[in-house]
């Protein structure tokens, strides 16, 4: 994590807080076409569900390729607030890159 003033040298905020005790998974499954995959897509997730509504941070496993063509990521996170039954869900891109996928 890269803490700057300057915003083109990195954050000047960073919060690090436990939002509750539920563990969430997020699988992916990349398309196969050319161009599919990204290096840079820095995907987020917003998860709606019975109880509530929570965000995960940038999906992104430590030393691994993600979002790779072809491939299937599990994304684990930990420490979100219990939301019940998942009914919706929002990607959002915040990277340079395209991402294709299935759903």
């Amino acid at each position: 994590v890269w803490m700057s003033s300057d915003l083109s040298e990195g954050s000047n905020n960073l919060e690090l807080c436990v939002q509750g005790e539920e563990t969430y998974y997020i699988v992916t499954e990349s398309a196969v076409s050319a161009y599919a995959q990204s290096n840079s897509i820095n995907l987020k997730v917003e998860m709606k569900g019975a109880k509530g509504t929570t965000k995960t941070g940038f999906l992104d496993n430590e030393g691994w390729n993600d979002f790779e063509a072809g491939n299937h990521d599990v994304f684990v996170i930990h420490n979100l607030p219990d939301i019940g039954k998942v009914k919706c869900i929002t990607l959002t891109a915040q990277g340079n890159d395209m991402w294709s996928f299935f759903f």
